[in-house]
């Protein structure tokens, strides 16, 4: 079976993927395409699976084909397919008129639009129910208020955490106010999303108010060492072929599907020369937070603590903009 999604938001063709994955022991292959082809589609198309239930080849980035990248998927698609599943994805503001005119050709077609504007406040207020929430009138909109409305992603991951600290409870607008509002008190987190960002700003800021809060230094290094300790193991899970769902990664990694979905993300932001550098720069962190000579309750620290973790978060700011952009599978 061959399909073709067409998305206005990248969360809408994941989760689609998702629901068509059936089997959670499925082999599911991962291509990205180039303006010109789809490197290994070919391959992927021809080499049955030995063992795997159920054998799904995603295709990601098929808004990049040009004229002539479609005519060859096109033909492609015609040849010999031994893939119980194969589906094209489109990620963009318009439909891709060629593209989808040479998948109806060839396969099913979904359309997938982001909620309008009048429509969004639905959409949370559904996506808060189902995850077991009771939700007061006013917390979708604050909800939508506080986190932004530009990714349903953004807001999908905003409404797990709610369910992650509430899980089954009465939600009201003070509730969404503590977890999101400017005043809420910075989880350690949040520090490596900005740190991932690359948002120098906002960095210094997280970080700052986490030292404030009384976080101790020690523990936001353990964090941030654990988060990239962790992206490094979902790359290398999903490059192998090994996690083409939030269910299979979980299971990889040892984590809730929620807290699954979030790594794959961020993974996909993250570069492997990145993510060493950061570790690397961590190492060097702890070093100093227990060598050295002895300053206030650190014994052995030649630094204060909120210096050399200051000092960390201005390198691993330059290390990004020094670093090649991702190209996850």
């Amino acid at each position: 079976m061959i399909e073709y999604v067409w998305a206005q938001d990248p969360w809408l063709a994941v989760q689609h993927v998702e629901r068509a994955t059936t089997d959670p022991s499925a082999e599911v292959i991962h291509l990205r395409a180039e303006p010109s082809e789809v490197p290994g589609l070919v391959e992927a198309m021809s080499a049955p699976s030995l063992f795997a239930p159920q054998r799904v080849v995603v295709v990601r980035d098929g808004e990049r084909l040009s004229a002539k990248g479609v005519a060859w998927l096109g033909e492609t698609l015609r040849g010999p397919n031994v893939a119980d599943l194969l589906v094209v994805i489109a990620v963009a503001d318009r439909i891709p008129s060629a593209l989808t005119k040479t998948m109806q050709a060839v396969g099913k077609v979904h359309r997938l639009e982001r909620p309008k504007r009048g429509e969004l406040v639905a959409w949370v207020q559904r996506r808060l129910q189902s995850a077991g929430l009771k939700p007061a009138k006013d917390v979708a909109p604050t909800l939508i208020e506080l986190v932004g409305g530009a990714s349903l992603g953004d807001l999908a991951g905003a409404i797990d955490q709610l369910a992650l600290r509430k899980p089954g409870s009465q939600i009201a607008r003070d509730d969404v106010l503590k977890q999101f509002g400017r005043t809420a008190e910075q989880p350690v987190w949040a520090l490596f999303d900005a740190l991932l960002a690359h948002d120098r700003p906002r960095s210094f800021g997280v970080l700052e108010q986490l030292l404030d809060q009384g976080e101790d230094a020690m523990a936001i290094l353990f964090a941030l060492v654990s988060q990239v300790r962790y992206l490094l193991k979902a790359r290398s899970a999903i490059e192998r072929g090994a996690a083409g769902s939030d269910s299979q990664l979980a299971s990889a990694l040892g984590v809730s599907p929620g807290r699954a979905g979030v790594l794959r993300r961020q993974a996909s932001r993250a570069s492997w020369e990145w993510l060493l550098h950061c570790h690397s720069l961590f190492a060097q962190a702890d070093v100093d937070l227990k060598g050295g000579e002895t300053f206030g309750r650190y014994e052995g620290t030649a630094l204060p603590p909120r210096i050399v973790l200051e000092r960390v978060v201005a390198a691993v700011i330059e290390g990004a903009e020094r670093t090649p952009s991702p190209a996850l599978r």
